[in-house]
């Protein structure tokens, strides 16, 4: 009789225990609006329907990122709560099937000891897996070369996609549209410029918004938004992703739709494509911008020296960088933010093939800002320099002299600027051309130079003191 009673008393307590959660699983995606940050992370906005009982139940939401930050999870519906949130995402790696199977036996392929092309297959007890697997055959334990290892089945543990379940409690059942919310990482985005010079100072701008989704989950039909600027982020949950994939031809607007809607948002700004997008998994997708088909540039020629007090027995030769300035404003087709990004130069050769000329990266530029664009060395402006001064006037004062030869090796006469820097106090003492002191440690010496056929050396003599 008591026995009878105690299993009726266990059956009792047991009930509310095996119906306290009910499954429930959440609907595709109805709508996804992405918003990408430059720092390689994005917030991710979504529909889902749901058919919850009322009462406890454990949905469950597949297709979602394994980059996916479960801190930032956030969901809600009608007359729902969330009582707590779980990510599962045990990628099937060699690695996690080993470390699942220690203490466990599966089968080693190795190497025949009777015959050097032959393979045996020895089960084995896996003792560990920390650097690399020992194991336990019969008596012996083996650690060594092997071929592969055959595992009796795979554990359910190990899911090959990532799933997030969340505790739900609803007042009521019935069909809701549950709006989910989480930052993920894998996902970034940058500017890429393209400009064709019409000539060396004019040319066509177009800047477009390289967007790479390794996530490994694809993003069909979504709202997107770009964050230009560095958002700070603390370290944060996720494994960083780097997967080859594919080339996502460019995509330009379409007909009846304007360019990216441009705001401020905080200390940032803001790029809201006014068209659904699909981002394919482990692909990289182009989208349009802006363009300006009259830009005019500065174009520049310079070559930097930093002089220090030592000795120079033998010339030096300085090269000579090729710059374009680009200045941001509305008078020179542009005038709105830039964000950072890679830049391509562009220009026709004679025979009207278009030829790259330069390729440079530019940081985020402010309207009415300016960027230098280095499009390499200049190949036909040669620069010797020669030092005709060194003495040392006190334990850390110098006084260093230089002869600076520049010849020009083009039909066209050139201007090159020669930026001198110095570390300490430092003051020219003579000069035989002209200079201006650009800030605490630099002068420029602007050098105008003859075309080739006069065959004329231009040479610039200065001393300059220094204090270390």
């Amino acid at each position: 009789m008591n026995r009878s009673i105690s299993h009726l008393i266990i059956m009792i307590f047991s009930i509310p225990l095996f119906f306290s959660s009910q499954q429930a699983q959440a609907s595709s995606v109805k709508g996804a609006a992405v918003t990408v940050y430059n720092s390689g992370d994005a917030l991710v906005r979504e529909t889902r329907s749901v058919n919850l009982p009322a009462g406890l139940a454990s949905v469950v939401f597949k297709d979602v990122p394994g980059t996916l930050d479960p801190t930032s999870v956030h969901a809600s519906a009608k007359n729902m709560v969330i009582r707590d949130v779980q990510y599962n995402y045990t990628p099937i790696t060699q690695k996690n099937l080993l470390d699942y199977y220690v203490g466990k036996e599966i089968t080693v392929v190795m190497a025949d000891p009777t015959d050097a092309q032959g393979r045996v297959r020895r089960k084995a007890v896996l003792l560990g897996n920390e650097g690399q697997p020992i194991f336990q055959i019969g008596e012996e334990v083996f650690a060594g070369n092997y071929y592969g290892f055959v595992f009796p089945e795979l554990p359910k543990e190990l899911q090959g996609k990532p799933m997030l379940s969340l505790t739900t409690d609803s007042s009521t059942a019935g069909s809701r549209e549950v709006a989910l919310s989480y930052l993920m990482g894998g996902i970034s985005w940058n500017a890429d410029y393209s400009l064709v010079l019409d000539t060396n100072t004019k040319g066509k701008l177009e800047a477009w918004a390289t967007i790479a989704n390794n996530s490994g989950t694809a993003f069909n039909n979504a709202s997107l938004k770009l964050v230009a600027g560095n958002v700070n982020r603390q370290n944060r949950y996720g494994n960083s992703m780097h997967m080859k994939g594919d080339m996502v031809m460019a995509e330009s607007m379409p007909a009846m739709s304007s360019q990216p809607r441009q705001e401020q948002f905080a200390q940032f700004h803001l790029y809201d494509i006014d068209w659904p997008v699909r981002l394919p998994a482990n692909g990289t997708k182009q989208l349009s911008l802006f363009s300006s088909s009259d830009v005019t540039l500065e174009e520049e020629l310079v070559s930097r020296f930093h002089v220090r007090a030592s000795q120079w027995r033998k010339p030096v030769i300085q090269q000579v960088e090729w710059n374009l300035k680009l200045m941001n404003t509305k008078k020179n087709g542009l005038g709105s933010p830039m964000p950072a990004g890679r830049v391509r130069v562009f220009k026709q050769s004679s025979d009207d093939s278009l030829l790259l000329a330069g390729e440079d990266s530019i940081g985020h530029i402010a309207k009415n800002g300016s960027a230098t664009i280095n499009m390499g060395r200049a190949f036909d402006i040669a620069i010797e320099r020669r030092q005709t001064e060194y003495e040392k006037l006190g334990k850390n004062t110098y006084r260093l002299g230089w002869a600076i030869d520049v010849t020009n090796g083009r039909e066209t006469a050139q201007k090159i600027v020669l930026r001198e820097s110095y570390d300490g106090q430092w003051e020219v003492i003579t000069s035989e051309q002209g200079y201006e002191k650009t800030d605490a440690g630099t002068i420029e010496i602007p050098v105008e130079l003859p075309p080739a056929k006069e065959n004329k050396t231009v040479t610039v003599n200065y001393t300059v003191q220094v204090t270390y």
